[in-house]
């Protein structure tokens, strides 16, 4: 079974890659928090991604990109599942795009979403 994780790698989510792993799945980590409007191999820059959340207009141009990106990737991957932990860029749209590949989609949000900087997404 493939898997499409998307998240920061950070401790945690590369705590669930490694457990997916551990259950046999093929799992692809895609890093969300990546800056999409520059080459690659500028891409890591936190300069540039700084730059990227402070400006709407370019955060929200970023995150149109990014949900490009996830449906090809998924196009081309063919995953089984789209796995995601919170899930904040990726727009419903994109969501219902990639369900519509007949993937199955999930977001865990392991926060309190009744917490005030939570709550507007809900």
């Amino acid at each position: 079974m493939k898997i499409i994780l998307v998240g920061y790698p950070s401790a945690f989510n590369l705590q669930i890659k490694e457990a997916f792993e551990h259950m046999g799945l093929e799992v692809l980590l895609v890093n969300e928090r990546a800056n999409r409007l520059v080459p690659g191999f500028l891409q890591g820059s936190r300069f540039l991604w700084q730059a990227v959340k402070k400006f709407t207009f370019f955060k929200e141009w970023n995150n149109r990109r990014f949900g490009h990106i996830l449906v090809e990737l998924c196009r081309q991957t063919k995953p089984d599942v789209f796995f995601t932990t919170k899930g904040t860029t990726i727009k419903p749209e994109t969501v219902e795009t990639i369900k519509s590949l007949g993937i199955t989609t999930a977001n865990w949000f392991p926060e309190n979403i009744y917490n005030e900087p939570y709550l507007s997404w809900f």
